[in-house]
Formats: structure tokens, C-alpha cells, sequence
């Protein structure tokens, strides 16, 4: 059986809060329901952008990147300090790049570090792929966003690596590094 309550208002008869429902139990707002004031909840997660850093844009120009190893691209690096060990953090990362030759590999990953620990891969890694090929290089524009969950309040340091078996060139002047905290 189904009830219906129908009223314009309800104000509480004592204490702080008015409850609905049961644990486990499951509220719907149904139809264009609009919410005026302040919504807060007590163990529901709405996730909220707590913070977002971003890279300064750099004046460097090309970066070479040679040898078969992980190098980090400059000094380009973006810290944040997450608020709550619960947060999430969402990492975006963009740079124009040019293999240097067609038959050349050229990678490039986010590394993270945490509170002076030393950096390391967040994902496993990433080639420069999609790409076009233009006088014999390789030449395009690699995107990536990664989620990390450190579990931590200590400062989170995230750079761009990179690798070529050959030399291939980050366009410094393209590259960003934005790295934003999402709350439970």
C-alpha cells in the first residue's frame, strides 16, 4: 500500500534535524523538484572540486628527450596538498609533441610523488600514439587524465616523464599539468 502525505510545509517540533526514513532506506526526489538553502548530508558523498592546480606556462620552447629510461620533462611540476585522505585526485596532462623520426618511440606518463618520497609512475605507461606523420616524424598531441588516490594530507607533486629509444621534442609552450581534488 502506498501513502501519500501532502503538505506545504513541515517545520520540526524540537531538536535540530527532522528525519526521514529508515537506515538503508531510499529517497527519491522525483520530477522537477527545485532545492532552495543550504543541502548537507552526514554520510552521503556528493563530491565536491575542493582545489585545483595547474602548471605555469612555460617559456622554454622544445624539449629533447633521448635514451630509453624515464626522464622527467623539465621542471615543470604542480603540488597539491590534498585536504582529507578520502579525496580523490583527478590529473590531466597535454603536450604537443615530435617523435623526431617516423621509426622513433617516444612516451610520456604522469609521475607522482608524495611528501619527498621520490617520484613514480601513477598508470602504467603511455605511448605517444594517436599520431600523423609529416616529413618522416611522427607528430601529435597527447592527452591523458589519470584518477590517483594517494590517501594522504601530505603535498602531492606531479610532473610529465618521458622516453624516446631515439630523440624525439615536448613542445614545453603546449604542455599543461592540472591536477584537481575531488572530496567524498
Amino acid at each position: 500500500m502506498v501513502s501519500q502525505i501532502k503538505v506545504n510545509e513541515i517545520i520540526k517540533q524540537s531538536g535540530s534535524s527532522i528525519g526521514i526514513g529508515e537506515s538503508g532506506d531510499t529517497i527519491n526526489i522525483t520530477g522537477n523538484t527545485a532545492i532552495t538553502g543550504t543541502l548537507s548530508s552526514t554520510g552521503t558523498s556528493f563530491g565536491k572540486i575542493l582545489q585545483v592546480q595547474t602548471s605555469p606556462i612555460s617559456d622554454l620552447g622544445q624539449v629533447s628527450v633521448s635514451g630509453s629510461s624515464w626522464t622527467a620533462l623539465t621542471t615543470m611540476t604542480v603540488s597539491l596538498t590534498p585536504a582529507a585522505t578520502t579525496s580523490t585526485l583527478l590529473v590531466l596532462g597535454s603536450s604537443h609533441y615530435d617523435s623526431g623520426s617516423s621509426t622513433n618511440q617516444l612516451g610520456l606518463n604522469i609521475y607522482m610523488d608524495i611528501n619527498g618520497a621520490g617520484y613514480n609512475a601513477v598508470n602504467t605507461y603511455i605511448t605517444s600514439t594517436p599520431y600523423t606523420t609529416k616529413d618522416s616524424q611522427r607528430t601529435g598531441f597527447w592527452s591523458y587524465q589519470i584518477v590517483a588516490s594517494p590517501s594522504t594530507t601530505s603535498a602531492c607533486n606531479f610532473r610529465l616523464y618521458g622516453y624516446s629509444d631515439g630523440t624525439g621534442y615536448i613542445d614545453m609552450k603546449s604542455a599543461t599539468l592540472t591536477v584537481m581534488e575531488i572530496g567524498a
